[in-house]
């Protein structure tokens, strides 16, 4: 759903783009991180109207369940508990609230991925308003910004308490997506994606030894999926 709203996006439909980003959010809060990229990309006097359509799907899913169980919702959106003993803890851990029955509250540190997503926006923003792509972008444009939607995925797994192996693909699929019309640049960033995928199914539970590889390894997949003004195309 957000590879179609930036699709869609490219294509000058913003209203399709809004609801299915917003779609997207109500799926998979994780969205959130990169939705602050699309609204740097929006037109300005379009931008109201983007939000306002990509704010109702979750809001409407939200107001349901706290219509259901006020409080669990509120639990639920504000301490987002996990597991340590189930999962893979980081150093992070140390700095999480704890709640009961082993639990710690992963929402706070989210806060700050939120905000380093807030500050790549405003880098992109900054980037488009130099160069505003008019009408249809071009494919470098569309590359620029599904490499930048990959780097703030992968914010999340900076600042992480607990983490899931699973948490490592959303980055590395919108990476590899950025990265495919470029051999020289799908071929490394893939191979790293299949190390990582592998390696991070070991069961270390130590905060630095399990944690410290995985954010490694997605930085070096970005760094390999980013673009490269200039270079000619293969493929």
């Amino acid at each position: 759903l957000l590879l179609y709203a930036i699709l869609a996006l490219a294509d000058s439909k913003g209203a399709r783009s809004a609801w299915l980003a917003g779609a997207a959010v109500a799926v998979q809060p994780l969205v959130l991180l990169a939705f602050p990229l699309l609204a740097a990309v929006v037109e300005p006097r379009r931008l109201p109207g983007y939000i306002a359509r990509a704010v109702v799907p979750g809001a409407l899913l939200l107001a349901a369940a706290a219509a259901a169980n006020w409080t669990a919702t509120v639990h639920a959106v504000t301490s987002q508990p996990n597991y340590p003993a189930i999962d893979h803890p980081t150093p992070w851990i140390y700095l999480a609230p704890h709640l009961t029955e082993g639990q710690v509250a992963a929402g706070p540190a989210r806060i700050l991925a939120i905000a380093a997503a807030v500050g790549c926006a405003l880098v992109v923003a900054r980037r488009w308003r130099r160069a505003r792509p008019a009408g249809r972008w071009s494919r470098e444009a569309l590359t620029e910004l599904l490499w930048w939607t990959a780097v703030t995925l992968a914010i999340r797994s900076a600042f992480e308490p607990v983490m899931v192996a699973y948490y490592l693909w959303p980055p590395l699929a919108v990476a590899l997506a950025a990265a495919a019309r470029d051999w020289s640049r799908l071929l490394p960033a893939g191979a790293t994606a299949v190390g990582l995928t592998f390696f991070s199914q070991v069961q270390w539970h130590d905060p630095w030894s399990w944690w410290t590889p995985m954010v490694a390894g997605l930085a070096l997949a970005l760094f390999f999926a980013r673009p490269r003004p200039g270079r000619p195309r293969s493929g």
